[in-house]
């Protein structure tokens, strides 16, 4: 849904959809956005490497473009939205996916190595 980036799109994803239900996946989903944003801050740490902070920083930067589209999903099913609602919604989403596909690649690289800090000694 986060991707209809037209009415157009939007009317006939909703179709398919029992409005509720979909209502209900999205307020779960805030409990979903505090969870996964801890566990890859947490990551982010447990890796132990001079540039955590800032990927951390991703992390949470992801969550909020999460909370974002999220309220602004409500606004659109409750039929309070426009095109430009839609078009911030689809941005904030792909924002937050490349965010958290790049906090998981240093994540993963930093597990093999390849983001060691390089020792003064």
């Amino acid at each position: 849904m986060e991707f209809a980036k037209t009415a157009v799109r939007l009317h006939q994803l909703q179709l398919f959809w029992n409005q509720e239900t979909v209502l209900q996946n999205i307020y779960l989903d805030f409990l979903f956005i505090i969870a996964y944003t801890w566990f890859l801050v947490t990551a982010c740490k447990a890796v132990k490497n001079s540039k955590s902070h800032i990927f951390s920083a991703l992390t949470i930067s992801a969550g909020a473009f999460d909370v974002l589209e999220n309220f602004l999903l409500i606004l659109v099913l409750n039929g309070k939205f426009s095109a430009t609602v839609l078009q911030i919604v689809y941005y904030a989403a792909a924002i937050k996916f490349i965010l958290v596909v790049i906090v998981l690649a240093f994540i993963i690289l930093s597990l093999f190595g390849l983001f060691r800090k390089k020792s003064l000694l």
